[in-house]
């Protein structure tokens, strides 16, 4: 997974660096269709300055990424300390533990907060929801264990 991130990550910094320009040539031989492909890259004008503000914004992105996990950690260990009570107050829930990644909106103004490891895609990953009346109170909680790639 790090890997494909990896990649594309370059890939993009390339492509803001250089606008390509991509040319396909058909190569015909004995009946049979070979296709080549020649790229060819011409500078931009702001180029580096491009590539400075990705990286100043993938920092940001990281450091959200990594708050995120260590939000879903804490409710985590929460949970299984058995430290959430019904009737706890949103913000009280939010300043020991973060806010969810997502937040859902309920019936009448109730909201869930969605929290999950920032690793994992949502609908693969394991999921805690924390469920708000409408006037703020933590009324409900669970757990969704991971959903396992059919492959796996």
């Amino acid at each position: 997974m790090k890997s494909r991130n990896v990649i594309h990550a370059i890939f993009v910094l390339v492509f803001l660096c250089f606008a390509p320009r991509a040319v396909l040539c058909e190569e015909v031989a004995n009946g049979e269709r070979n296709e080549t492909k020649k790229v060819k890259y011409t500078k931009i004008k702001g180029g580096l300055k491009n590539l400075l503000n990705f990286a100043r914004s993938r920092k940001g992105m990281i450091k959200e990424l990594n708050q995120e996990t260590k939000n879903y950690q804490k409710i985590k260990k929460a949970v299984k300390k058995g430290q959430l009570e019904k009737g706890m107050n949103a913000s009280l829930v939010k300043k020991r533990y973060g806010k969810g990644v997502i937040t859902l909106s309920c019936d009448k103004n109730a909201e869930e907060w969605v929290y999950k490891n920032a690793d994992e895609t949502y609908f693969n990953a394991e999921k805690i929801y924390l469920k708000f009346s409408a006037d703020g109170k933590l009324t409900d909680w669970r757990e969704v264990p991971q959903k396992m790639h059919p492959s796996k």
